[in-house]
């Protein structure tokens, strides 16, 4: 539930966590302003501040996006 244009707007939607590295970013987001049906797709940037390093690695080492 929402608000948009001065109306209250209730859909079903579904969230969606991604990782990667902060310089690819602008990359995705592009991507996902592309696809998205919304006129303002929610689109942020949290930073990783720590984790276990097997994941990190593994973020570093992805070759799913590539700059």
């Amino acid at each position: 539930m929402y608000e948009w244009a001065g109306k209250i707007e209730v859909k079903r939607e579904v969230k969606a966590f991604m990782t990667t590295q902060r310089e690819l970013f602008d990359q995705i987001k592009r991507l996902i302003e592309s696809k998205s049906a919304y006129e303002v797709p929610a689109i942020i940037a949290l930073p990783i501040v720590d984790g276990n390093k097997g994941y990190l690695e593994f973020i570093k080492d992805s070759s799913f996006f590539q700059a």
